[in-house]
């Protein structure tokens, strides 16, 4: 049981570190600006594996009257050369991106779904990617969600509650992504762009208020 447990822990970190480098990434698209930290560590590299080579160059060599003992310290410093050093490298690179990723600015504040219907069985609420601008509407923005389970009906059922969440914003259009059916897009614009509504004689509600006005009048008169 207990190694069940851990397989599925480790799993779902595998899968949250995917996700985290993947947002990374779809912040840096959207904010072109963060290319900067990415483009000085790229500059930075050379030096760093200039100066990690040199500590490794340092390691003096023991003459071993045994061969096998010989192979296994050339084998050490190879590992230490093309495996070690390079894997450093990696992965302070893709640490960048994942930072970058989590450094949002105007971010919503999730805590507030808490206080929605949006919440799955486990508790657990909707949690914010990244922010990007909707081409195809002025003034628009398209928020990325990890749904965590929630499906997109409940979420275009509680457009309200969306609306609380955010503040002062509305909600113009719910999505799914194609491809991360776990990923739900939510439109929204600033309220202040929003144009009221103009009723006209054709709108039910302003042709029923009409005839109810009429009726009422011809009964008075």
């Amino acid at each position: 049981m207990a190694t069940k447990n851990n397989r599925d822990n480790k799993s779902k970190n595998n899968e949250n570190s995917k996700l985290l480098i993947k947002n990374g990434i779809e912040e840096i698209k959207n904010n072109h600006w963060k290319l900067i930290p990415l483009g000085i560590y790229g500059a930075l590299t050379p030096f760093a594996f200039k100066y990690l080579y040199g500590l490794t160059d340092k390691i003096p060599d023991f003459n071993f009257t045994d061969n096998a003992t010989n192979i296994m310290q050339n084998i050490i410093k190879f590992g230490l050369n093309y495996v070690l050093i390079p894997t450093l490298i990696a992965g302070g690179f893709l640490e960048t991106i994942v930072i970058l990723g989590k450094c949002k600015f105007n971010k919503p504040d999730d805590s507030k779904f808490e206080n929605t219907p949006l919440v799955n069985n486990k508790g657990q609420t909707p949690i914010f990617l990244y922010k990007k601008k909707d081409k195809n509407k002025k003034y628009g923005e398209i928020l990325a969600y990890s749904s965590e389970g929630i499906k997109i009906e409940e979420f275009r059922k509680e457009v309200e509650s969306i609306e609380y969440v955010f503040g002062k914003y509305r909600v113009y259009n719910i999505t799914r992504d194609i491809i991360d059916r776990n990923k739900i897009y939510i439109h929204r614009i600033p309220s202040k762009y929003v144009k009221p509504k103009i009723l006209t004689i054709e709108d039910d509600f302003l042709s029923d208020l009409i005839n109810l006005l009429v009726v009422g009048a011809t009964r008075n008169w």
